[in-house]
């Protein structure tokens, strides 16, 4: 039984966009190499927000709890200082005090320079800890700490760093793989048998869309498999909002590299142009960290970057971060139709310039 043009259309471009090795790359493992790097950097950032301390106490005094009320530490206790020097050298802990009643001396391996403001500090507040406490003087302003999650959890760095490479996943199989689909239809002249085929232009669209979304969806399963399995991300999915989310991205994505395609011609050029926006949105689109870390001009032109509002869509689906319903609805809205009236007007223009 012969199925029909659309079918067949979409399987052949499933099969093409598989068989080609850069555009498999760039959809499926691309990404997941910037999680595996990325991902490890910030896990280990995570971890080591709080700093190992050994202590060798050898005064008659108890101060375990005033050290550890100091600041974030972990404390491990070592009977003789020979131990607690040892266990500096082999990287078991961060910093070591040894403390009598009335010395303390801090050891800590040098030559890291990210580590060295970071143990300077902890030394002044232990050593202001430990002569308030031995001058029992009593302290006049008490702080405390509330953390308060912006979305259904408390993120994160890490979190929010996976959150990010799914927005690039998305980017890729959108704007990418369009750009680089339609140059090689292009070169191989697809683009005019398909004009000649009895194929409508909706039909194109259709199965072009349909293939993007397959590929989208397999993608971001294998970033999300990977985060929530192997670097233990604390996602809370929302799955209907996280679907639409997919969805409605990648179509606003593959409307970029149309309009790439049709602004540049040339294939090489919209190649060129597409890895030069997708680098500036990578910084300015608060992939990487938030856009409120921008200076004010910079803020102005992440606001018109389309990937920034693929992530809030992405964060607000993993409980990261929260938007009201009616600006998620609205974005969603946005990226989709912006996505459907372009690939109209796209399949309409390129078939019709590719026949003339």
């Amino acid at each position: 039984m012969n199925s029909s043009p659309l079918i067949s259309l979409i399987r052949a471009n499933f099969r093409e966009s598989m068989r080609n090795k850069a555009e498999l790359f760039f959809n499926l493992f691309f990404p997941l190499l910037f999680l595996l790097i990325f991902g490890n950097m910030q896990k280990g950032a995570s971890d080591y927000r709080k700093t190992w301390l050994g202590v060798y106490l050898s005064g008659t005094e108890q101060v375990e709890t005033v050290i550890r009320d100091s600041g974030i530490w972990e404390l491990r206790n070592y009977e003789t200082e020979a131990e607690l020097v040892q266990a500096i050298q082999t990287g078991k802990i961060n910093l070591g005090l040894a403390y009598d009643g009335k010395h303390a001396r801090f050891f800590h391996k040098e030559g890291d320079p990210g580590a060295q403001t970071k143990m300077l500090l902890a030394q002044f507040s232990i050593t202001t800890a430990l002569q308030r406490h031995a001058n029992q003087v009593n302290p006049v302003i008490r702080v405390s700490r509330n953390e308060i999650s912006a979305g259904k959890m408390l993120a994160t760095g890490l979190d929010y760093t996976l959150s990010g490479i799914i927005s690039i996943a998305i980017l890729s199989v959108g704007m990418l793989s369009v750009v680089s689909m339609f140059g090689r239809y292009r070169k191989s002249g697809v683009l005019k048998q398909l004009r000649i085929a009895p194929l409508r232009p909706v039909s194109f669209v259709t199965g072009l869309t349909f293939t993007r979304l397959i590929l989208s969806f397999i993608s971001i399963f294998l970033i999300l498999a990977t985060s929530l399995l192997v670097l233990q991300a604390s996602f809370q999915i929302n799955w209907p909002l996280f679907t639409l989310t997919i969805i409605c991205s990648t179509m606003g994505m593959m409307a970029l590299g149309l309009i790439l395609n049709l602004v540049f011609r040339n294939t090489e050029t919209a190649n060129t142009a597409a890895g030069i926006l997708m680098f500036v949105m990578y910084f300015l689109a608060g992939v990487f960290f938030p856009t409120a870390l921008l200076p004010g001009y910079m803020k102005l032109l992440s606001a018109l970057l389309p990937l920034k509002y693929v992530s809030q869509l992405v964060r607000h689906s993993l409980g990261i971060e929260l938007l009201s319903g009616w600006n998620f609805a609205l974005i969603c809205a946005g990226l989709a139709l912006g996505g459907i009236l372009m690939l109209w007007w796209a399949g309409k223009s390129f078939l019709r310039a590719n026949h003339q």
